[in-house]
């Protein structure tokens, strides 16, 4: 097999895995493999600046990107949420509304399909559920972290996010590591809090046993604790 073919089915057989393609049969999945272009990005480098930069759908196949959106009132960044393998982004931003960036949180793989082939797709109606699904479940996790934003202060909110975090991206040690790597001005863009108060926090979680960071890992050590400190 060349390297071409080798390369093809490669990016099908990721597709195969995302909620979205599951269903379909290897053919059909290389059949929209060989439509897409697929790009490597490098831990930290920004995928785009403005949605309007990229013409298509994306589709992440391999790494962790976070989807942002700068704070109109105080101009902060702020991560909307951070897409896992398998999921699309990047397709709901309108021509007039505040441009989102994406940047990869570690080394990630992200295929470009055009819109009139996603267009095609999406008349399936298997495939319009799914979206739908998809659509619902961001749009409620954003209106879960605004609640969170007016009505928590920032231990309780640091305290969601990482049970949150725990649970959509387990690691090893028993699910207890969250796999996915962030720096402390990545857990205050998710709570939208400063970076020292997000600090102040995270200092206070450790010294009590409630978690532990080696080398940007973070790993929960009482999740019970942790889960009371919610309310």
């Amino acid at each position: 097999m060349n390297s071409g073919a080798t390369h093809l089915t490669t990016v099908a057989r990721q597709l195969g895995r995302a909620p979205l393609f599951h269903r379909m049969e290897p053919s059909q999945l290389e059949e929209i493999a060989r439509g897409l272009r697929v790009q490597v990005y490098r831990r930290r480098e920004r995928v785009f600046t403005s949605r309007r930069e990229v013409p298509g759908v994306l589709i992440l196949l391999e790494g962790r990107v976070k989807l942002t959106r700068a704070d109109p009132r105080t101009g902060r960044e702020l991560i909307l949420f951070i897409v896992r393998p398998g999921e699309l982004f990047g397709m709901n931003e309108s021509e007039d509304s505040d441009p989102a960036s994406a940047v990869a949180l570690d080394q990630s793989v992200v295929a470009r399909m055009r819109t009139a082939d996603f267009e095609r797709l999406a008349q399936g109606p298997e495939f319009v559920g799914e979206i739908a699904r998809m659509t619902a479940n961001r749009l409620a996790h954003v209106m879960s972290r605004l609640d969170e934003m007016v009505f928590r202060d920032v231990p309780a909110r640091l305290a969601r996010m990482l049970l949150r975090l725990a649970n959509d991206f387990p690691g090893g040690h028993n699910g207890a590591a969250i796999d996915v790597r962030l720096t402390q001005q990545d857990l205050a863009d998710l709570i939208g809090s400063t970076r020292e108060s997000a600090s102040l926090a995270v200092n206070h979680f450790k010294r009590e046993g409630l978690i532990d960071v080696r080398q940007r890992v973070i790993f929960i050590c009482d999740s019970e604790r942790l889960r009371s400190l919610t309310t």
